[in-house]
């Protein structure tokens, strides 16, 4: 626990003193040291272990084939393992070249909405990833990055690679499919650029949570795998909690950061509108789902992603109070 403590203080000191260009390269590096070569770290570290080692000796449909009905992985990310298995020496690169991927979206995504304090989104987002996914689930991780470097596209105007990325992502983990959903419920709100209001994030809670049922029951009628997922979660009694309670103030949090009360409009640009509209309507999608834990995390994950890059994007108000 003191060494994951002493990473957080130094990290957010760091993203507080970095300005140079070099400086940030050195501090990226240093973060990515201490996720990616790691050993025998995070949850079902084992699972992937075994599937990189068993496509790394069989790179087969047939291998595929069992990986995926043994842990109902998806397709894409077995591709992406087996195909990584033949070209890095063992299980600690292919999961540091994972880990590097996430950085290098958020770096990404970071740019294209005109912030330059790279360091201080770093270490915001890694006081919630760190643990989460970052140190955990490969898949969710790698369906992360890819959103976010599609989000990145969409937001410079490249429309076509955009979507492309999108297009690839579910196959990495079907819960970005949720992201999608959100974004083209943005698109579908949004149509004109302009910073959300507040009052938006309540009608799409309430619009979010009343059609829920109806979509989990048809995605579990077209996938077998998500009908089991959703029956093993549902087994689970619920109740509300501290924990329950604190994600509501969460995601209440990130839409109230995201909305027209804490923008400066003189110093915002397109892109910039269009992040905090994502957010804030995510972050809508998130409190929704605060019953189905699942769902809630797995949104939780990007919502902190984009929360943590809005707080250090150009006009915002109350920075330091949210930070």
């Amino acid at each position: 626990m003191i060494t994951y403590l002493t990473f957080y203080i130094l990290t957010l000191g760091a993203g507080l003193l970095i300005r140079r260009k070099v400086t940030t390269w050195i501090f990226l590096l240093l973060v990515f040291l201490f996720i990616g070569l790691r050993k025998d770290t995070g949850f079902d570290w084992n699972v992937y272990q075994d599937v990189f080692m068993g496509l790394a000796e069989d790179f087969s449909p047939e291998s595929f084939a069992y990986f995926s009905f043994l842990y109902r992985q998806e397709l894409v990310f077995l591709f992406f393992t087996g195909a990584l298995g033949r070209l890095v020496p063992n299980y600690e690169f292919y999961q540091a070249t994972i880990a590097a991927l996430l950085i290098w979206s958020t770096v990404t995504l970071t740019r294209a909405v005109g912030v330059t304090k790279v360091p201080m989104v770093i270490a915001l987002i890694m006081t919630y990833l760190l643990w989460s996914v970052a140190f955990s689930t490969l898949r969710q991780s790698l369906a992360i990055s890819i959103f976010n470097f599609g989000l990145a596209f969409l937001l410079k105007g490249k429309k076509y690679r955009g979507a492309g990325l999108f297009a690839i992502a579910p196959f990495l983990h079907t819960s970005s499919i949720i992201y999608i959903i959100t974004y083209l419920a943005t698109w579908f709100l949004y149509r004109g650029q302009k910073p959300p209001r507040i009052r938006s994030f309540i009608l799409v809670v309430v619009a979010s949570g009343l059609s829920a049922p109806f979509l989990i029951q048809i995605a579990s009628s077209v996938s077998s795998s998500v009908a089991s997922r959703v029956e093993w979660y549902q087994s689970f009694e619920f109740s509300v909690g501290m924990l329950e309670i604190f994600f509501i103030l969460f995601f209440l949090l990130c839409a109230l950061l995201a909305s027209k009360k804490m923008t400066r409009m003189s110093e915002i640009d397109e892109a910039g509108i269009k992040l905090r509209q994502v957010l804030l309507i995510m972050a809508a999608v998130g409190a929704s789902s605060v019953v189905f834990p699942i769902v809630r995390d797995r949104v939780s994950y990007e919502v902190f992603i984009l929360a943590s890059i809005c707080l250090m994007m150009p006009g915002m108000r109350y920075r330091r109070y949210f930070i």
